[in-house]
Formats: C-alpha cells, structure tokens, sequence
C-alpha cells in the first residue's frame, strides 16, 4: 500500500490500483529517449528562462504516446 500525506490523511493507493493506470507500451525506444531528453532540458534551462514552450512540447510528446491530439 501506498500512502500520499496530506491534509486529512490523504490518499491510500493499493497495488491494484497502481498496476490499472494506463502506462503506454514503448515499442519504439526512440520515443522513450525523446520524452527524457525533453525532460532534461526543461531541467536544465538557465534560471529565469521561461520553459513554455519547452512544456508544451513534453505535452504533445506525451500526448502522442496515448494517442491523444496535439495540444494547441
């Protein structure tokens, strides 16, 4: 079991319920290294830069792997 400590004791999550959220199959490992290479450069970003866009590409990038529409 897995708690989340928050206000009122907060959320129990049991194994079952982990092993149900849709986690997207990543046949393609290209897609895989590109989803982590966006996420370091939203890490690495000098301070003060403003990460919008790079966001919004993780989005489109994560989106695709469920098969979801680009966001706008």
């Amino acid at each position: 079991k897995y708690f989340s400590g928050s206000y009122c004791g907060g959320l129990l999550f049991t194994p079952e319920m982990i092993g149900q959220l849709p986690v997207p199959e990543l046949s393609d490992l290209s897609r895989y290294h590109e989803v982590i290479s966006a996420v370091k450069h939203i890490l690495y970003l000098q301070n003060g830069s403003d990460p919008k866009d790079e966001l919004k590409h993780l989005d489109n990038l994560v989106a695709a792997l469920y098969g979801l529409d680009k966001l706008q």
